[in-house]
């Protein structure tokens, strides 16, 4: 395929689907050493008012290649022309920012970021980077904030400035995020989970209520994702007010099929908080499997359960049992050995510890 593409290439070396089909191959076959110039011949052959988007989409078309670094040098190279004047544009700067974020060189792709901005202040992809780079650069979140500033500052931006402030524990910054974009987006489902998941990590049980009403007042049937968290939330506001019976009813509407491992997870727990295990333990059995992970996972959600209630013996025989259906799961065996400590099983804990270090030597906790 590769001997064909260059053909084609050499033989029509103005054709774009020429040096699109090079590119591709090169890509799929990890040959990063010989993609810069048809890369950049692909951009010079593109009209120029398209050639915004293609340089945008090169971070994640390259992200196939292994070495993260090698595809950051790729596009600093293909996108050379375009990086420095007469053509310099802030879309090649972004797609560099990218590519060196992906890289993990956080002081290279601040670099970029900063460039793409100082030519167009509303360069989306390098605003994105500069979020992403909040904790590890130091100026980054000054220079998101100053983005936000703008009349202009895309929705999508302040979105993700939220969701980088939620992740960081910062839950009251967050929420003004928020509220300042269900403000300018009063329908938007999605802000509106969100915030009310923040509401509940700030144990603000009434806030949280107040802002996913509108939500439930828009949910339809079958729900959409954002009414399912909806339902989920509900379920959380009904447990925190120990209201168990209004907590299950959500549950029951966030999954009519009875079938999502994460919703009946959740309502175990509340059927073994009422002294209904059993029926806890067979909601989680019944649970529907299209492959083998999904067994497994039921098996971990049903210790899991057991462990919370310090049921150790009982968590053991559900491990044992998930262990010989699946006798090379890692996952499983840890959680296993774990269970042994418990139990002072201490030849059981060193046998099944061993055995997870030689199906998976990567594996941190053992």
């Amino acid at each position: 395929a590769l001997t064909a593409a260059k053909a084609w290439r050499q033989a029509l070396p103005q054709s774009r689907d020429a040096a699109e089909f090079n590119t591709q191959i090169l890509i799929a076959l990890g040959r990063s050493k010989e993609l810069a110039a048809p890369l950049r011949a692909l951009i010079q052959l593109t009209p120029t008012e398209q050639q915004a988007q293609l340089m945008a989409s090169l971070p994640r078309s390259l992200a196939r290649l292994q070495d993260r670094v090698a595809a950051a040098r790729v596009i600093d190279e293909a996108t050379q022309p375009w990086r420095s004047a007469p053509m310099e544009s802030a879309a090649a700067w972004a797609a560099s920012a990218e590519a060196w974020l992906l890289a993990g060189r956080t002081d290279t792709a601040m670099d970029a970021a900063r460039q793409a901005l100082k030519l167009d202040p509303g360069q989306l992809g390098a605003q994105l980077v500069a979020t992403d780079l909040i904790g590890q650069q130091t100026d980054a979140e000054a220079l998101v904030k100053s983005q936000l500033t703008r009349q202009d500052a895309p929705p999508v931006l302040r979105l993700a400035y939220a969701r980088k402030l939620a992740t960081a524990q910062r839950y009251a910054e967050s929420a003004e995020q928020l509220e300042t974009l269900i403000a300018a987006q009063p329908d938007q489902d999605s802000h509106r989970v969100l915030l009310a998941a923040i509401r509940l990590e700030m144990r603000q049980v009434d806030a949280a209520e107040a802002v996913i009403k509108p939500v439930l007042q828009r949910a339809t049937t079958p729900p959409s994702k954002d009414h399912e968290q909806a339902f989920l939330l509900m379920a959380q506001v009904a447990d925190r007010r120990n209201q168990t019976a209004e907590a299950l009813r959500w549950l029951d509407k966030a999954d009519t099929k009875h079938e999502k491992l994460a919703v009946q997870s959740q309502k175990a727990r509340l059927l073994a908080s009422q002294g209904k295990l059993t029926e806890a333990r067979n909601n989680l059995r019944k649970l529907p499997e299209t492959e083998a992970r999904d067994g497994i996972l039921k098996i971990q959600a049903e210790a899991q359960l057991l462990r919370e209630l310090k049921q150790w013996r009982e968590a053991w025989n559900v491990l044992e049992q998930g262990s010989q259906r699946f006798p090379e799961d890692p996952d499983l065996l840890y959680d296993q050995a774990m269970v042994a400590e418990k139990l002072q099983r201490f030849e059981d804990l060193e046998k099944l510890l061993r055995k997870v270090i030689a199906l998976a030597p990567d594996n941190a906790g053992a």
